[in-house]
Order: C-alpha cells, then structure tokens, then sequence
C-alpha cells in the first residue's frame, strides 16, 4: 500500500511540472504574439478565466484548446507542450 501512495505522489508532482511547463511557455508565446488573455480568449472562442487558469497552472489544457491556441497563436502543440 505504501508504494502506492508513493507512485500517487510521484504522479501528481509530475503532472504539476507538466502543467507548469505549459503555462510558462502558453503564456511567452502569447506574450510573444502580443496578445491579451482577454484578446486570445477572444481568437479561440473560451473564456478569459480559462486562458488564465492554464498560463497559472490552475488548470490543465484539453486536446481541443490546445489544438485552437496553438492555431491562434502560431506555435506547434510540440512547442507547447516542450517536446
């Protein structure tokens, strides 16, 4: 049972790294595109909060937002999601 908790852990503080590696690079590459959240939020049809939610880590990022943001913002998914 002990191993599972320590696999669980392991888990979720790698999914943490993920989801903060996206919001750094989300985030530069809209800085970059010399975006708003409010103004990409707009371009890819979700709401500001969501947009902000991501760039903070709060949230994950679906396969569906992540396929209209890179569209927005002109970057590969790759370079997103650091690969």
């Amino acid at each position: 049972m002990n191993k599972i908790v320590q696999l669980t852990k392991q888990l979720e503080e790698e999914k943490g790294k993920l989801k903060r590696g996206i919001a750094a690079r989300l985030k530069a590459a809209r800085h970059d595109a010399g975006l708003t959240q409010e103004e990409l939020s707009d371009l890819v049809g979700v709401s500001r909060t969501t947009i902000t939610n991501i760039e903070t880590g709060k949230q994950g990022i679906t396969a569906y937002e992540l396929i209209i943001i890179c569209g927005a913002l002109d970057v590969s998914s790759d370079a997103l999601l650091g690969l």
